[in-house]
């Protein structure tokens, strides 16, 4: 580590905008590690809905704040992390927390994998009356199972200052696949995660989430992302990405059919899922194609 002390610089970035009824609580979380060298810096948007008040209430335990307009998550994690000192950084959205004693965990592990320079961990997912482990899993490293989808979770992930100092910061033209965007910049570069099977952080499964609103807009930054580095693949890893991406889509595919019938009644979602099949009929005889199919004919979204 570039810091020798007993305990290296942690930085953390919290980018924030009219998150008040959540912020509080994703602060203290961070302070609650009780972790002595934290670098702690928060970048508002310019909030008016009471977050600056927050943010003022623990100005003197942070390292560095701000409440300005800015022109959205990036250019305020950007921010946040072009002004960052630490050895080892993160950062975490103002509605997701830490789990106690994640900092040391992450010290730890290290501490005892010296060659590793990227963490991450599985994340809780909680709502107002409930909260879902995540599975547990294992992470190969494998350029085109990459660009096929991500399988970190951004709260649970920490990195060292030598990867930002390679790689840069986050690339402002993704704003739905900020983080997933990172980490293939990170696998490109020739760095691999160390997963570790135990949950660091929680993050808020809302309505507002961009997760639960807006999972179209996702899948077309997807697209987007395996374009940047579909080029640097070899022939045989750009056939297999091929075949996966295709299997991706007929799901998505599918997915829509059953969100039309949530959201828009049986008919609708009988239509769409007809023009799924004409398009390629072959679809319906994968497991996806014939569970859709039941829970269209049974009306069971």
């Amino acid at each position: 580590m570039a810091n020798n002390t007993e305990y290296p610089k942690i930085s953390i970035v919290t980018p924030s905008y009219n998150q008040a009824e959540f912020l509080e609580e994703t602060m203290l979380s961070v302070f609650n590690q009780k972790y002595p060298n934290l670098e702690y810096i928060v970048i508002d948007g310019g909030s008016t809905d009471g977050s600056v008040e927050i943010i003022k209430k623990y100005e003197d335990r942070l390292a560095y704040w701000v409440s300005e307009k800015d022109s959205g998550q990036v250019d305020a994690i950007n921010k946040g992390l072009s002004r960052v000192t630490g050895d080892i950084i993160a950062f975490l959205n103002s509605d997701d927390v830490y789990l106690p004693g994640t900092f040391n965990i992450v010290l730890n592990e290290f501490r005892l994998h010296p060659e590793v320079k990227w963490i991450s961990a599985p994340s809780l997912r909680f709502a107002e009356n409930e909260v879902i482990s995540e599975l547990k899993h294992k992470i190969k490293d494998d350029r085109v199972r990459w660009l096929t989808y991500c399988p970190l979770a951004q709260p649970s992930t920490f990195w060292m200052r030598d990867i930002q100092d390679k790689v840069g910061l986050l690339d402002p033209s993704f704003h739905f696949c900020l983080d997933y965007e990172y980490w293939v910049r990170f696998v490109f570069a020739g760095y691999s995660v160390h997963f570790i099977n135990r949950p660091l952080s929680a993050y808020r499964y809302h309505g507002e989430s961009k997760t639960v609103s807006s999972r179209e807009k996702f899948w077309a930054e997807e697209d987007r992302l395996r374009a940047k580095y579909e080029g640097q693949l070899t022939a045989v890893e750009k056939s297999i990405l091929k075949r996966k991406v295709a299997k991706k889509m007929r799901d998505q595919s599918y997915y829509r059919v059953l969100v039309i019938l949530r959201t828009k009644g049986i008919q609708a979602a009988r239509e769409e899922f007809s023009k799924v099949v004409k398009a390629d009929p072959t679809n319906l005889a994968t497991r996806t194609g014939i569970v859709t199919a039941i829970r269209v004919l049974l009306n069971r979204a």
